[in-house]
């Protein structure tokens, strides 16, 4: 009748109200719980968790995909020099920088301190080099807070590139042994391992 009608309003309206907020909650939780809360991109679960998605799917479909692996050359001379609060606006700012080289259909994911994985969807292993050189150049090109008065930062990036069969594991640990091969060769600068 009228009377429940009357009571059910106030009630339909009372949950609205209160759900709505436990929703949002739980949303926002979700997205902290798949992005690093300092940069903004992925963090190494959410991101390996795609990326090893996409790596399978791409193999069985024989379509090319590349992972890039990039860290900041000389990043703990920041912390030891300018403190942890200046480190973690270089770390912001990189992966602003970063990002912004990137296509709409890559992925940008913080691995751990000053090291981020990249995957590069549909893209063969020379694509892969100039979108890691496009990085490189962009990050030497500008000056990073509190570098106003020393200088530049570098980053060196390893790469590798899926052939069929490879497993995401193999992929990222490639990409790792090319990332150390960049350093130890002088970083700022993108390095490949040999074939075979």
């Amino acid at each position: 009748g009228l009377d429940d009608t009357r009571l059910a309003f106030p009630i339909m309206l009372a949950a609205h109200i209160v759900v709505r907020p436990i929703r949002s909650y739980f949303e926002t939780l979700r997205e902290r719980a798949n992005y690093d809360q300092l940069t903004g991109v992925l963090n190494r679960d959410a991101g390996r968790t795609i990326a090893k998605m996409e790596v399978e799917k791409y193999a069985e479909n024989d379509i090319p995909l590349a992972i890039l692996m990039a860290d900041i050359d000389h990043f703990k001379k920041v912390n030891d020099t300018y403190g942890h609060p200046a480190g973690d606006e270089v770390l912001k700012k990189f992966a602003q920088v970063a990002g912004s080289a990137l296509r709409r259909c890559d992925l940008l994911c913080r691995w751990g301190g000053e090291e981020f994985l990249i995957l590069l969807r549909g893209t063969l292993q020379d694509e892969a080099i100039q979108i890691a050189d496009r990085i490189r150049r962009r990050v030497e090109s500008i000056i990073f807070p509190p570098y106003e008065k020393c200088g530049l930062l570098t980053v060196s990036i390893g790469s590798a590139s899926l052939p069929p069969g490879k497993l995401f594991d193999q992929l990222a640990a490639e990409a790792d042994r090319a990332l150390y091969r960049a350093k130890h060769e002088g970083r700022n600068r993108i390095a490949t391992l040999p074939a075979g």
